[in-house]
Order: C-alpha cells, then sequence, then structure tokens
C-alpha cells in the first residue's frame, strides 16, 4: 500500500471520527424576548439607547448597558438587519466599557436601514449537554430621532 493511500484513509477516518464525536443534529435551543422603546421600560430593561438621525446619510447609535438587571450577566453583542423573517446581516459589535463597567455600544447605521436593525444581547449561551441560548433582542425602530 502506498503512503498517499494510507494517509488518504488516515484523514478519512479523523473525518468520520469527527463527526461521531460532534453530531450536527445536537439539540440547540435559542429563546429570544423582543425588546421596544415601551416594552424596555415595563420589563424594567436598565440600558440607555440613542439612535440620532444627523443627515440623510447616518443614523447614529450608541447604547449602554450597565452590568445590573436582567441584562447584568450579558455575554455577546451582535447587530440584527432584518427584512421580515428574513435575517439579512448579523454580525459581531465591537464594545468597550465606560469608568462604572457599562458595556458601550456605538455604530452608524444608514437612516433607510434604521427601521429594521436590532441590537442583541446574549444573556446565556450553554455548551454543556443541549446548547442553550437566551438573549434581548432590542429593535432600533422608535428609538430613532431626527437630530435638533
Amino acid at each position: 500500500m502506498s503512503m498517499k493511500t494510507i494517509l488518504i484513509r488516515r484523514t478519512i477516518l479523523a473525518v468520520l471520527a469527527g463527526l461521531l464525536a460532534f453530531p450536527a443534529s445536537t439539540p440547540a435551543l435559542m429563546v429570544g424576548h423582543l425588546v421596544t422603546k415601551q416594552t424596555q421600560f415595563d420589563n424594567d430593561m436598565k440600558f440607555t439607547l440613542s439612535a440620532i438621525k444627523e443627515s440623510n446619510e447616518a443614523v447614529l447609535v450608541r447604547m449602554i448597558v450597565p452590568r445590573e438587571g436582567k441584562l447584568k450577566d450579558h455575554q455577546k453583542v451582535m447587530l440584527e438587519l432584518n427584512e421580515g423573517k428574513q435575517i439579512l446581516l448579523q454580525t459581531a459589535v465591537e464594545t468597550g466599557s465606560d469608568v462604572a463597567g457599562a458595556t458601550v455600544i456605538s455604530f452608524q447605521i444608514s437612516p433607510a436601514l434604521a427601521d429594521k436593525y436590532y441590537v442583541n444581547l446574549f444573556t446565556e449561551i450553554s455548551t454543556n449537554g443541549p446548547a442553550y441560548t437566551s438573549y434581548f433582542s432590542v429593535e432600533l425602530k422608535g428609538y430613532v430621532i431626527a437630530k435638533k
């Protein structure tokens, strides 16, 4: 048997072993909670969000999420663009911290798409046993205001 054949067989066996160890059908549960400007206050969600339309080309968004209340344990922040139920874009957002330890999120979006954006704050991510993720999806619609 040639060395090439041996390497190919070992590679195939390694791939099969990997597929058996990490099956694609592992159950996953994602529990999301929609947060709007109205439900933020109804559910005592402690964050500040400003979305100011600076011009016809830019909405500047700034969100501050303190480490308290329902969002105190958030682990990951993602920006999502939806068209109905279809996700057009989902990307991680770079965050920073203020002097009190709150998470600060800043980004710029197009005014034409502002009502379709959501900031997703993931509060629980478990990979032990069945995968489980809990997040709050903050809808920017309702927060966007014109610059004064």
